[in-house]
């Protein structure tokens, strides 16, 4: 997507943002419902696939080719990211909720 459009994408998300988390917090309350350990460990393995299989279709060059973000949506969000920060973002998501978690639940 031409940077002038992305862009105006990502502020026609921002924009957006309050229908989205209530859209984003019923969506995680209906998983939790839906998902056990063992359907989630299912789907979890399903997707990594995915994505292991999707990185290795990217050539080295259009790791660079990037997108603007909303910036009000995660704040691990960079207002720009590149193809290979959208493959890193995941493990990035997943240590930030770990800590939360462990920063909770610390006896």
């Amino acid at each position: 997507m031409p940077k002038r459009y992305s862009l105006q994408f990502a502020h026609t998300l921002d924009f957006l943002t309050p229908p989205f988390n209530r859209i984003n917090a019923f969506a995680a309350r209906m998983g939790g419902k839906i998902y056990n350990r063992r359907r989630i460990r299912h789907k979890f393995d399903r997707v990594h696939a995915a994505v292991i299989r999707a990185l290795h279709r990217v050539k080295n060059d259009e790791l660079v080719l990037g997108i603007h973000l909303p910036s009000r949506w995660d704040p691990l969000f960079g207002d720009y990211m590149t193809l290979e920060d959208v493959f890193r973002y995941p493990i990035k998501h997943f240590k930030f909720h770990r800590e939360q978690l462990s920063v909770t639940h610390h006896p």
